[in-house]
């Protein structure tokens, strides 16, 4: 008698560069606020050396036109405001040298929703799942779903593999019903004519952001990582 095994969905494997689409309930300003900040990397990777420059001055960091001078100083910052270890879910929504510019599943408005884009390189199932459980635990009000591609997002006849649902501090997971909709984002050209095009946030609301991390962690500066 043959037996079929049912394979867990963690188990598949991901393409080097898998497309992501987020959907979402939208969240409040402030809570915007942190999810941006904290799911940053204080990384910032631009062009626009200026606006890096201010940025790193409001986190009272040294900034030579590349990078931090004192790395050990940027992580006490990075525990300070509760910045999650994420290497593949977190947003670019500060400033962004992307080609589409500043980019993540949650803006500045609260909107929850994620234009397609691919995450990588060579995620697994298990490294998703796992930062979304870091994610739900720092932010227990969100309430999204999240699915992952077979292909990059530019390529055609698209199939997700996985939807993960975040709700009420949970993250579970099933197999697709339906898929969301993947696109080619658009891209008005005109930004690579704009000097400023890679800054996602004034620099007064990126102090309004960090004000608000601040208060809302409320003295508990230690990461959130997964049980």
């Amino acid at each position: 008698m043959e037996v079929k095994i049912k394979m867990d969905l963690l188990q598949i494997n991901l393409p080097k560069w898998p497309a992501m689409v987020v959907v979402g309930k939208e969240v409040t300003a402030d809570q915007a606020y942190e999810i941006l900040i904290r799911t940053d990397s204080f990384w910032f990777s631009t062009n626009d050396r200026s606006f890096a420059r201010q940025l790193y001055e409001e986190l009272d960091l040294e900034y030579d036109e590349y990078h931090v001078k004192d790395f050990n100083k940027l992580e006490e910052v990075k525990k300070v405001y509760g910045i999650l270890p994420l290497e593949y879910l977190g947003n670019r929504q500060i400033v962004s040298s992307y080609v589409g510019g500043p980019h993540g599943w949650c803006n500045w408005s609260g909107e929850i929703k994620h234009i397609p884009y691919n995450i990588g390189k060579w995620p697994s199932m298990t490294d998703v799942f796992g930062e979304w459980k870091i994610i739900s635990k720092a932010f227990p009000f969100l309430d999204l779903k999240c699915q992952l591609f077979d292909k990059e997002f530019c390529e055609e006849d698209l199939k997700a593999l996985i939807e993960f649902k975040v709700k009420n501090g949970k993250v579970t997971y099933v197999k697709p019903k339906k898929d969301f909709p993947v696109f080619d984002p658009p891209i008005n050209v005109m930004r690579f004519m704009d000097q400023f095009a890679e800054r996602g946030c004034s620099l007064e609301m990126f102090r309004v952001a960090l004000k608000t991390t601040k208060e809302s962690l409320g003295g508990k500066h230690d990461q959130i990582t997964e049980d």
